[in-house]
């Protein structure tokens, strides 16, 4: 019996602790998994040690170093140890 892909069909992928994650490699991750199928990319800060300057910035890197981005749904995740979840989150809107 073959498997048969729904359209409707959620893949979800996301690297434990992105935010401490080395740039270049995060986004090879991301672009092979989207390339695998990922319907959605998460991006968890699971520490919570960053500010929304730095959550901006990483939504810049990967908007330019996952080009096929634009396949797939892109999810944050932030943690709110600095009381900044909800600050981090409103920055990666803002970035689109």
């Amino acid at each position: 019996v073959g498997y048969a892909a729904s359209k409707f069909e959620i893949v979800s992928f996301a690297c434990e602790d992105a935010s401490r994650t080395e740039r270049d490699f995060l986004c090879e991750c991301y672009r092979t998994a989207i390339a695998a199928g990922a319907t959605t990319i998460g991006f968890p800060d699971t520490v919570g040690i960053l500010t929304p300057e730095k959550a901006r910035d990483f939504m810049k890197v990967l908007k330019d170093g996952v080009p096929n981005l634009d396949r797939a749904l892109l999810a944050v995740h932030f943690h709110n140890d600095l009381g900044l979840a909800v600050a981090n989150t409103l920055a990666c809107i803002a970035e689109g």
